[in-house]
């Protein structure tokens, strides 16, 4: 399988994980901030500023992307508090945010549309969890051919299906935030009021609805954190 060519912002994301993962863990017993966790929060005030702008034509989801830059700016006031205890406090705060930004955008990857086709539908199954024949029915296959493609040496998606598998999953990567797998499923079977009571599904057979899918979905998220 050809591996996935992630967008930087991604490659920053993966790169950084497991430094941001030993932060949080040295700040759990520190009773100060540490100057590498400092220094580590300074570099991604750095990076970001030069490189957010470019979030959206990578493909990066900018909610994720404005999580990220929030959190990262939330351990930059932290550093400033004076008071050494408030320091620790919110900068142990700022790495959590971050780690979960961070996780969410590397857990993005699979769905971006360089990604093999086999490997999106493999994202899916994982994220939803629901069963085959419900997945099967929004991607509008039989389980039949959903268990070939699955299977080790199977047919991949092509064609309609494959367009029809990108969009869902790129709609999935907005709604798995708010929502169960099986809620997700429901979210694209309901009528939707900004779809003249229609099911947001009935989109899935033109891949210029997919800009209006996703805004769809990214409200969802919003309504919910709000």
């Amino acid at each position: 399988m050809t591996p996935t060519r992630l967008a930087p912002i991604q490659e920053l994301a993966r790169e950084v994980y497991p430094a941001v993962e030993r932060a949080q863990r040295t700040m759990m017993t520190a009773t100060k901030v540490p100057d590498e966790v400092a220094e580590l929060i300074d570099r991604m005030a750095d990076t970001l500023g030069d490189s957010h702008a470019s979030w959206g034509s990578d493909g990066v989801d900018p909610y994720l992307g404005q999580l990220l830059l929030v959190a990262t700016l939330a351990g930059e006031k932290g550093l400033r508090d004076p008071n050494v205890d408030m320091q620790r406090r919110r900068v142990r705060l700022a790495l959590e945010r971050l780690r979960q930004a961070l996780r969410d955008i590397v857990d993005e990857a699979p769905a971006d549309e360089d990604a093999p086709s086999k490997e999106v539908l493999q994202w899916l199954v994982d994220v939803l969890s629901v069963s085959q024949s419900e997945l099967a029915s929004l991607l509008t296959v039989s389980t039949r051919t959903l268990q070939r493609w699955l299977a080790d040496g199977g047919p991949s998606p092509e064609g309609e299906d494959e367009m029809r598998l990108r969009m869902v999953a790129r709609t999935v990567a907005h709604l798995r935030h708010v929502f169960t797998g099986p809620g997700v499923i429901r979210w694209f079977e309901r009528p939707h009021p900004e779809l003249g009571d229609r099911p947001p599904r009935e989109l899935l057979v033109d891949p210029l609805r997919l800009p209006q899918l996703v805004r769809l979905a990214s409200r969802s998220r919003s309504s919910i954190a709000t």
